[in-house]
């Protein structure tokens, strides 16, 4: 299996890597190799390195930055998963995206779900739930 692993500079990347199965090809991108808000840069990236699954650990993570820098969270956290997604969808792959917790703002305080209702109560929520579409 070929696994692209998009941010893997971060810490999430870089447990990713630690944690790899025997047998997987894992291509590692950092965001200095690769820029997730770059959708022709994305396109080239998955047409050149033919993944079957693309692992996006790439976000933008500054949390108490985001209301300042929303611009930014947004095209990291908001649009790059979509720019991704097209992409992989092009070349038969998957992807596997990492969301947070803040898209739940002030939600039930048991073990979430996927079903839970959303409403994120800052700019870094926010831009995390853009990703998923709703």
């Amino acid at each position: 299996m070929r696994v692209l692993l998009l941010g893997a500079g971060g810490m999430l990347g870089q447990d990713l890597f630690a944690e790899a199965p025997t047998g997987v090809e894992l291509m590692t991108r950092t965001r200095a190799e690769l820029d997730v808000t770059d959708g022709a840069a994305i396109e080239r990236e998955v047409k050149a390195s033919s993944p079957d699954v693309v692992l996006n650990a790439a976000g933008y993570t500054k949390v108490d930055r985001a209301e300042a820098e929303r611009g930014e969270a947004h095209a990291v956290n908001g649009m790059a998963p979509g720019l991704l997604g097209r992409a992989a969808a092009e070349g038969g792959a998957i992807v596997v995206h990492f969301s947070s917790d803040y898209v739940f703002g002030d939600g039930p305080r048991r073990p979430l779900t996927e079903d839970d209702p959303v409403g994120p109560l800052s700019a870094y929520g926010a831009s995390k739930l853009e990703a998923s579409g709703t």
